[in-house]
């Protein structure tokens, strides 16, 4: 019978190479950063890749982006093989599976977008295009986890993550809505689960005028420890976020302003925030919860910032971004954000007052430049600085700057 399945096996490979495409390469990145701070520290990575990809036919391939990873940091270091990519791609009637690691992510992006193992369908509806997705963090190395856990969660970072998507798509309109659904399974941990209900609708006012609007509303479980009894506890959440993002490319009669390729963006995002909490971390001790939580926090770490990458929870940001290109290989993007506390309370920075009574927070600015001296070879340079409202924030004006460069072979 073993004989007879892999005859089978090897006659299907045979039968699909005969019109095999095989790309394949090798990349390098380095990457190096330094805070500038009460405490400066160092930051950076080397990281070398090889990856293959095979198109048997339209509709069935397979690829794989495999890795060497070295980090370092003013106090630890850490290196790690692991791959960033290994999936297969087919059909089983009109629906098509992906099967394997890749990026898994809701339509926005907004709730999780994070490298995972599981299985994907895209299903076509005739009215619209639905995608599943069920994804698993416990095979991804520690390293690469941004997903927020425990502050005494150890180990491997357990989460098993669902989603589903369905996005309408028109002239210049797209419509989506979303739902997501994570449950933590480690043992001390199970009661942390949440429920994400999301939509969102983008498109163009005019040819160089875009515009997006997007929200999502989050339920579930949140994890706690009881200040008396100390014993784990979930606590009910009803939360939400939503974001408008506005963007004009602009395009004017004048020949100099045009080949400057200008754009300009300005986001306008809020999550909603709780009073009551004591931190805005999973499994730690907290009082006077048990009715419920009103704290939004995706499953991952994000961040509207650069140098201050505070979490989204309980916050409200303005992010004004313009950029232009003054050279043919060359893009800089200034880029200011405010950032505010939804409501008096805690934040993922245990910096904030949580009892301070301004809830305006601080002001990041940042320069951004890419420069590509050839197709397959990049450098990405960013600096900025914080300035924080010391009545809110426990903290001085911080910077930070980086270089990235990036070879493909």
């Amino acid at each position: 019978m073993k004989k007879r399945f892999l005859f089978i096996y090897i006659a299907l490979i045979i039968s699909y190479s005969q019109g095999l495409k095989v790309d394949y390469g090798l990349s390098a990145d380095s990457f190096i950063g330094g805070t500038l701070s009460e405490s400066p520290s160092l930051f950076g990575y080397e990281k070398a890749s090889v990856y293959a990809s095979f198109q048997f036919s339209d509709d069935i391939s397979m690829a794989f982006d495999g890795f060497y990873k070295f980090l370092y940091s003013s106090t630890t270091t850490a290196n790690y093989l692991d791959f960033e990519t290994i999936v297969a791609i087919f059909p089983v009637g009109n629906i098509a599976f992906q099967l394997g690691r890749n990026n898994f992510s809701d339509f926005s992006g907004d709730i999780i977008s994070h490298k995972l193992d599981g299985v994907m369908i895209n299903l076509p509806l005739g009215f619209a295009d639905l995608t599943a997705k069920v994804g698993y963090s416990g095979l991804v190395n520690r390293n690469d986890i941004t997903i927020l856990s425990a502050s005494d969660e150890t180990g491997q970072i357990n989460r098993l993550i669902e989603s589903v998507d369905i996005v309408k798509e028109f002239d210049i309109t797209t419509i989506w809505g979303s739902f997501v659904s994570y449950q933590a399974l480690n043992d001390y941990m199970t009661k942390d689960l949440g429920i994400y209900l999301g939509g969102g609708i983008s498109g163009a006012f005019t040819g160089d005028m875009f515009y997006s609007l997007r929200s999502n509303f989050k339920t579930g479980l949140f994890n706690y420890k009881d200040s008396v009894t100390v014993e784990s506890a979930g606590a009910p959440i009803v939360a939400g976020m939503g974001v408008l993002s506005l963007s004009w490319y602009i395009n004017m009669e004048d020949d100099l302003i045009n080949s400057l390729s200008p754009y300009v963006t300005l986001d306008f995002g809020v999550s909603s925030g709780d009073g009551n909490l004591a931190k805005a971390d999973l499994g730690v001790q907290q009082s006077g919860i048990s009715s419920g939580v009103s704290i939004y926090s995706p499953i991952m770490k994000s961040s509207p910032g650069v140098i201050y990458s505070v979490n989204n929870q309980n916050l409200t940001y303005f992010k004004l971004g313009i950029s232009a290109s003054p050279l043919k290989n060359l893009q800089a993007q200034i880029v200011s954000t405010a950032f505010f506390r939804t409501v008096k309370g805690v934040m993922s920075d245990t910096s904030v007052d949580k009892n301070a009574e301004g809830n305006y927070i601080g002001t990041e600015l940042s320069l951004t430049g890419n420069y590509r001296l050839f197709s397959d070879l990049g450098i990405t340079f960013v600096s900025g600085l914080f300035i924080p409202d010391g009545t809110v924030l426990v903290s001085k004006v911080s910077g930070l700057i980086s270089a990235y460069v990036s070879l493909s072979l």
